[in-house]
């Protein structure tokens, strides 16, 4: 006969599930950072460059675009997290933050950086106002780069929310799972003696 899972081993898969999410999430989002960064960085050095010497510099981010990988996988960890501790109200929260700020770098992406990629084809054509699109393309990169560092900001503060509402959802469980055993082995004695009751009749 297949039992149903006892109540901790529930709140067990389910603890080892949101640490797993956690993980990845606040991986994806630290790689999503670095491009992020790198981009912010050089924006002081970068803004002023000589016209041929900027189009050589832009050129070094081909291949950048597999970013997006990271950014899909931040996406989609940030929301199962907000899925998971939804019964926690701060660390809902937090992580509905962490989702609203990746969400505001793909606003910024295609409406400010996206349109100056296709104006100059990925930077391989210089545009004929170099100095309005080489700002609208930094500076959104720049925005960009704070909307990420705040998103995981904000899953960190929301993995550490989380920690009381799942010590406090396996100490239950524990209660639960002895109270569950309890019953296993009422219900398994009661059926023996009935069963020695109409041996003897």
């Amino acid at each position: 006969m297949r039992h149903e899972p006892l109540p901790l081993q529930s709140a067990q898969q389910r603890a080892r599930w949101l640490s797993v999410t956690q993980l990845m999430g606040v991986i994806f989002l630290t790689l999503a950072l670095v491009p992020a960064g790198a981009h912010l960085f050089e924006l002081p050095n970068k803004i002023s460059l000589a016209p041929s010497d900027y189009m050589i510099v832009q050129a070094s981010y081909r291949g950048w675009a597999l970013f997006g990988v990271v950014v899909a996988g931040a996406i989609v960890m940030s929301g199962l997290h907000a899925y998971l501790v939804r019964a926690s109200r701060p660390a809902w929260r937090w992580s509905l933050v962490a989702l609203g700020c990746i969400a505001a770098t793909q606003i910024v992406f295609w409406t400010f950086t996206f349109p100056i990629n296709v104006l100059t084809d990925n930077w391989t054509t210089m545009p004929a106002d170099l100095d309005w699109a080489r700002r609208q393309w930094e500076f959104s990169h720049a925005a960009a780069s704070a909307f990420n560092l705040a998103a995981l900001v904000a899953l960190v503060l929301s993995i550490q929310a989380s920690r009381p509402y799942m010590g406090a959802g396996i100490i239950e469980a524990i209660g639960k799972d002895v109270e569950a055993r309890m019953a296993r082995d009422r219900a398994l004695n009661g059926n023996g003696t009935n069963g020695a009751g109409f041996a003897r009749v």
